[in-house]
């Protein structure tokens, strides 16, 4: 059974949806050996990554690619191929950082399903983040140090 990486596991998912009209959730966690909650949220974040790009169409347990900008799409793919932009696990490395921070014992990557949002802004200063999803908790105090 192959292991198969983050970034591995996403491009496989975005082959599998462009290829084929309706993919089954199950058909993919059974194919790339992890759980079905692992590739919703797989599928949540190659969704961010593709936004203004294609969507991911769920009804019924069947994924399938809506593409709006079949050249962006193209490009997308080049770039996950090259190993660079957008599209890369390390796109989603601060919300799986603040999970962690967040939690209250071990955490299984399947259980980490909620998000943290950043208040928009490009200067420096001090922007409010805020949790949403069911596995908010309350009463953190996060404080990030540059380095």
């Amino acid at each position: 059974m192959k292991t198969y990486s983050v970034q591995e596991r996403t491009q496989e998912l975005l082959h599998m949806l462009r290829t084929h009209k309706g993919v089954r959730i199950s058909g993919m966690a059974e194919k790339l050996s992890v759980t079905e909650r692992t590739i919703r949220n797989d599928l949540a974040g190659l969704e961010k990554d593709l936004a203004g790009i294609a969507s991911v169409s769920r009804k019924q347990g069947i994924c399938s690619l809506e593409v709006t900008d079949p050249a962006g799409l193209d490009r997308f793919v080049s770039r996950m191929a090259a190993g660079e932009g957008q599209g890369l696990p390390e796109d989603r490395m601060e919300y799986l950082f603040e999970t962690l921070l967040r939690a209250e014992g071990p955490v299984i990557s399947d259980e980490i399903a909620y998000e943290l949002e950043r208040e928009a802004g490009e200067d420096v200063g001090t922007y409010a983040i805020t949790a949403s999803g069911a596995a908010e908790q309350g009463n953190y105090a996060v404080t990030f140090s540059g380095g």
